[in-house]
C-alpha cells in the first residue's frame, strides 16, 4: 500500500515578488488559547485558569513610515496590526527566516519584545502569542486578565481594488 500526502497550498503570497511590498492582510484565527491570572482577593495564591477565547480578527500591514524613516540592519520588514475590536495599533519588526521545506516567512516582536507574530508567506498561515496582562486587547471585564495567550490561524490578501472603491475599510 502506497501512501501519498499532498499539500494545497493558496497560490497568492504576502510579498508581490513584482513589487518588492507586502501586501495587506485579512487573519483570522482558528484557535485562540489562554492562561488567566485569579484575582487575589479570591485566592491568597496566585493562580490561573486556562481559557479559551472567541477567534479574534486582525489586519496586518506594512508600516511604510517605520520603512521609510527607520534604518535598523537586523529588520527587513516592519508590520502594524489592527483589531477591528480596538483603536489599538501594534507594531512589529521582522525578519525574515527559513522554515520547514525551506519555506520563507517572517518571525516579528514587538518592543519591547512581549508579543511574537510568525507568518509563513506561501501559506499565509499564522501563529501569534503574547505574554502580559496588558497586551490581551481581549481581556475580560470581569477583572481576569491573559498573563498568556497563544493563537494560530490564516491570512488571505486584502482586495486592493475593492477597499480603493469603498474606502478604508475596518477589519472584518
Amino acid at each position: 500500500m502506497v501512501i501519498v500526502l499532498v499539500s494545497i497550498v493558496p497560490s497568492s503570497s504576502a510579498i508581490d515578488e513584482s513589487q518588492g511590498e507586502f501586501l495587506a492582510l485579512s487573519c483570522v484565527a482558528d484557535a485562540t488559547v489562554g492562561l488567566h491570572d485569579v484575582l487575589e482577593e479570591q485566592s491568597p495564591i496566585e493562580t490561573y485558569e486556562a481559557r479559551s477565547f472567541k477567534p479574534s480578527r486582525f489586519t496586518i500591514s506594512e508600516n511604510l513610515t517605520f520603512r521609510d524613516l527607520l534604518d535598523d540592519e537586523g529588520v527587513d520588514l516592519y508590520l502594524s496590526l489592527s483589531t477591528a475590536t480596538s483603536t489599538d495599533v501594534h507594531e512589529y519588526t521582522c525578519t525574515k527566516v527559513i522554515g520547514f521545506g525551506k519555506r520563507t516567512g517572517f518571525s516579528c516582536t514587538n518592543t519591547p519584545p512581549t508579543e511574537i507574530l510568525t507568518l509563513d508567506t506561501t501559506s499565509l498561515r499564522f501563529a501569534r502569542a503574547s505574554v502580559g496582562a496588558w497586551t490581551l486587547y481581549s481581556a475580560s471585564d470581569s477583572g481576569k486578565s491573559a498573563t498568556l495567550f497563544v493563537e494560530k490561524g490564516t491570512c488571505h490578501v486584502e482586495d486592493k481594488e475593492k477597499n480603493d472603491e469603498e474606502g478604508p475599510k475596518t477589519p472584518p
